[in-house]
């Protein structure tokens, strides 16, 4: 959605006779498609460069790919919903919340180096049990089924709750006529 916004065709999408949900579902599917393709080339780069296997930890790899993908349309909805409303000025948004949620995520240090009011924070997103999981199967060699259902229970109730979020906003931009404030801009 940033893309049309940068190449002033958002106001050719909303005219475009297709549902806000197809819309969001299109993007989505989108995004898995460029991630598959970015997968598939930076994994054979690792394993030609540095001989990596990136599918050493198995078929529990895909369940932990599925829970980050799904926290990530959640935080998209919710960006770019902030966009539609306040504009390009807003754009940072995109770049900037997933280096906000990262720290508290357990990407690069387990969650027990956190201060504990941090921890509780860190354990109320997905992307922590994600992380963590792949730790642990990479650590032990099992993959703990416990991480990947907190993480997709999780990811229903932001999927939910950014669905909805970007659906009020989508209704408030439309009343107040900010779509064609953004197809200028």
């Amino acid at each position: 959605l940033t893309e049309e916004i940068w190449v002033k065709n958002i106001l050719n999408v909303f005219v475009a006779p297709i549902s806000i949900a197809e819309m969001v579902l299109a993007t989505c599917l989108m995004g898995v498609i460029k991630a598959g393709i970015t997968g598939v080339v930076l994994g054979g780069l690792a394993y030609v460069l540095y001989s990596f296997q990136l599918f050493d930890v198995g078929p529990a790899l895909v369940p932990f790919l599925v829970s980050l993908i799904l926290f990530g349309w959640a935080v998209g909805m919710c960006t770019m919903a902030l966009i539609l409303r306040f504009g390009q000025a807003a754009e940072a948004l995109v770049w900037g919340v997933p280096f906000l949620i990262q720290p508290f995520s357990a990407v690069f240090y387990p969650v027990d180096v956190l201060p504990g009011w941090l921890q509780t924070v860190a354990y109320c997103l997905p992307s922590t049990y994600v992380f963590e999981g792949m730790r642990a199967a990479l650590m032990i060699g099992t993959v703990e089924l416990r991480f990947i259902v907190s993480a997709l229970a999780l990811n229903v109730v932001y999927l939910a709750a950014g669905a909805t979020f970007f659906a009020w906003m989508f209704r408030q931009v439309r009343e107040k006529g900010f779509l064609s404030r953004l197809g200028m801009e």
